[in-house]
């Protein structure tokens, strides 16, 4: 290195960080920092792992015992001396010292990789026995009808004696409306008829409630109530009393039905 890589004073960016600071100052917490960093830095492009040797030379009369890069070189573990003897004697060392390792004998026996012994067991195919009825034989290496449903990665299930299946995922199974329910959803078709049938002056035929035995016939009888009397038949969808939200999805699928569409029931 021709001298230590101070930044310039003058700079614009120093100027503007530095204001406020006596020159002193200046130096000790913004100039000589900058330099040291880039002189590691520098340093550090030829010292990279702990068996790395090698010299630096600095041209520059600044580095001084007492002064900052002399306190930081001698920090970073670096001998320093301006006697060119003992450069040479350095450099003699290293070399002998790489020569050295150089000719050591290399042992083979590290390039030698063991064996490691295979745990992995041997698979054999069960031989089939010859029988004239390989259903009832006890041959070992058979495997019989019985024996071979059972092995099967994803056996399909079968019920016990009380009809149920075991080792098997919940399904799904909607609800069935009660007798307690239809009666609910019929008390409700009346009533919403009766809230309704002075809406408009259009005429409706009379349903007979009791008759309906589905929940999907109360719901579509509702329905056409509203055509005929000219309301809107969403107030359905908002008041009837629904299982759950399947048969919700299932009954928002359906529309008002003209008269020759479906059978009235009169009373």
């Amino acid at each position: 290195m021709n001298k230590l890589p101070y930044p310039v004073p003058s700079d614009a960016y120093i100027e503007l960080i530095s204001q406020g600071y006596s020159d002193k100052e200046r130096y000790e917490k913004i100039i000589a920092p900058m330099m040291l960093k880039k002189l590691e830095q520098a340093m550090g492009r030829l010292i990279r792992t702990k068996t790395d040797t090698g010299v630096i030379t600095i041209f520059d009369k600044r580095i001084a015992p007492g002064k900052y890069p002399y306190k930081f070189i001698e920090f970073l573990g670096y001998t320093i001396t301006s006697d060119l003897s003992e450069v040479e004697k350095f450099i003699k060392k290293i070399t002998s010292n790489k020569i050295s390792s150089i000719n050591k004998a290399f042992d083979e026996q590290l390039l030698i990789i063991p064996e490691v012994p295979r745990l992995a067991k041997k698979l054999t195919k069960p031989t089939q026995s010859r029988t004239k009825n390989p259903s009832q034989s006890n041959n070992s290496g058979f495997i019989s009808p019985r024996n071979q449903k059972a092995k099967l990665p994803n056996p399909t299930p079968s019920p016990n004696r009380n009809g149920k299946y075991k080792n098997t995922q919940p399904v799904y199974k909607p609800k069935s409306r009660t007798r307690s329910d239809l009666y609910m959803e019929r008390n409700w078709l009346i009533k919403f008829m009766n809230e309704h049938k002075n809406d408009t002056d259009k005429q409706a035929d009379k349903i007979v409630a009791s008759k309906l035995n589905t929940s999907a016939a109360i719901f579509q009888n509702g329905l056409n109530f509203c055509h005929q009397k000219a309301i809107d038949y969403h107030l359905v969808f908002d008041t009837y009393p629904y299982i759950d939200d399947n048969q919700k999805h299932n009954f928002e699928l359906k529309k008002p039905q003209s008269p020759s569409d479906f059978k009235v029931d009169w009373l």
